[in-house]
């Protein structure tokens, strides 16, 4: 059964902020709450420039060149490393490792850059103390079932012009799962579906939604029995 609760809550950006840290497993928030930050700096300081890093590939130097560097273009950059718990476990210069060498940088930082490390797992340790007097730590943690049926229907409202039941959203987990991503899909093509109605009910998701893994294994069992 459905009951209301307290989402949970959103990170809060300043343009002050100088280094942040978004761990979690769900891809979705990781890529909202980065245009989140984009946009709270694009505010501030104009054009913003992203620069995106594979951390399993950079390397130390040229993230903290990047980010030390003054684009005479633009006022900004946002650089952001990616994989950034493979990134700080590698070495940099000599045998310096690149979490030390980020966790000087959180103590000097520039004006003209903020560094967004983004990973999927984290180890917390003195970096996170250093980064969080300069700017934000923050981790995604995974929606409930009931807050993924509430971000469903909120979902609809704000993003694609449409209405969803709560059975229809309850429905609608319950088949596809919590993977925000995947919902956010769905969501959008059965908006498409019900225009002009612009409104989606469980009947809908009934007919337009494929089965779930427990459906179809139930399906696959029927025959086989």
């Amino acid at each position: 059964m459905f009951t209301m609760g307290t989402m949970p809550k959103q990170p809060t950006f300043t343009a002050s902020m100088r280094m942040i840290i978004l761990h979690g497993k769900e891809p979705f928030l990781m890529s909202r709450y980065t245009d989140d930050l984009e946009t709270v700096l694009s505010k501030e300081y104009g054009e913003v420039e992203r620069i995106i890093f594979d951390g399993t590939t950079t390397d130390l130097a040229t993230v903290l060149d990047e980010a030390r560097t003054l684009d005479l273009l633009t006022r900004h950059k946002l650089v952001v490393v990616d994989e950034a718990d493979s990134f700080l476990a590698s070495k940099g210069a000599g045998s310096t490792s690149s979490r030390k060498a980020i966790e000087r940088y959180a103590e000097s930082t520039v004006e003209s850059a903020t560094l967004l490390l983004r990973a999927t797992t984290w180890r917390p340790g003195n970096l996170d103390k250093a980064v969080a007097k300069i700017g934000l730590v923050c981790k995604l943690e995974s929606l409930s079932e009931s807050d993924t049926v509430r971000w469903c229907i909120g979902r609809c409202t704000k993003e694609h012009a449409c209405s969803i039941e709560v059975d229809a959203a309850q429905l609608l987990v319950n088949k596809i799962g919590s993977a925000l991503t995947r919902l956010d899909c769905e969501l959008a093509k059965l908006s498409s579906m019900v225009s002009p109605k612009n409104n989606i009910t469980k009947d809908v998701v009934i007919e337009m939604v494929g089965l779930s893994k427990e459906e179809q294994a139930w399906e696959i069992q029927s025959v086989l029995l």
